[in-house]
């Protein structure tokens, strides 16, 4: 799976990928990238008996990715998307906010078309149908703070 993600990662910055890029970023995002950087039970677990191991982590996860684990290189390749694909970022930063919105207000599927009309077309998706909303939360927090530069250059998202 670490392959897998570097390669696409990799591929990202390739102009002659960027057509396939542009048309299935989105589905890249919330079907692959925000469910590999759930927080897992053997996170937790982990944080509460290697607390030091938990914090490395993390701070791998939302600063440079080196890390061969599927979580850091899920952010790098929500990174190069952000990178390489035009209207990535806007988009993932308005998805995360609405899923937090849900998540705190909410959390019920049945009234996403209604109230959350932008989350409508990933309805099914992993993280809304099969993520408690604490960790759905958190995976938008971490998903955040790790584009958190991309977000701040961009006054109409901040």
């Amino acid at each position: 799976m670490v392959e897998c993600l570097r390669l696409l990662s990799l591929l990202a910055s390739q102009a002659e990928l960027n057509e396939f890029y542009v048309s299935f970023h989105k589905r890249l995002i919330v079907n692959v990238c925000l469910p590999l950087i759930r927080t897992t039970q053997n996170e937790i677990d982990n944080f509460e008996n290697d607390p030091f191991d938990f914090v490395q982590l993390a701070a791998d996860t939302c600063a440079d990715q080196l890390s061969a684990v599927t979580k850091t290189q899920a952010v790098h390749l929500l990174d190069h998307i952000c990178d390489f694909v035009d209207g990535a970022v806007s988009f993932i930063a308005m998805h995360l906010y609405s899923l937090m919105e849900y998540s705190l207000l909410c959390n019920n599927i049945e009234e996403i078309p209604s109230k959350y009309p932008s989350l409508n077309d990933f309805a099914n998706c992993l993280l809304l149908r099969a993520t408690p909303p604490k960790i759905r939360l958190e995976t938008c927090l971490l998903a955040l703070t790790s584009l958190s530069y991309h977000i701040a250059q961009r006054s109409d998202l901040v």
